[in-house]
């Protein structure tokens, strides 16, 4: 079985010999730096959300964190919880034609 290989051109126009070993480390390695900073976006979308609800709140930042982590980081259902709005259900309401 013949190796496949791969040329790429780099700044200085060399060409690079890259076999299909490297290219599924390179691919893997990848893989791993995109989820690497998946997770930190995800844990700064956290602590974003846990400085709202302390700014909007007398909380502290582990009973915010602790709210959240309740609500699935809704900050909408925790400030609300927090100051008592309950959710308003819609009226029921029925339809009637205008008769002219």
């Amino acid at each position: 079985m013949s190796q496949i290989e791969t040329t790429l051109s780099d700044v200085s126009n060399e060409n690079i010999v890259i076999d299909a070993s490297q290219q599924e480390l390179l691919l893997k390695k990848k893989v791993e730096h995109i989820q690497k900073m998946k997770y930190i976006q995800i844990e700064n979308k956290k602590k974003e959300f846990i400085n709202v609800i302390c700014r909007q709140t007398e909380l502290n930042e582990e009973q915010a964190k602790e709210q959240l982590e309740q609500c699935n980081y809704n900050c909408n259902i925790v400030l609300n919880n927090y100051f008592g709005i309950k959710e308003k259900k819609p009226e029921k309401t029925e339809c009637k034609p205008n008769y002219l």
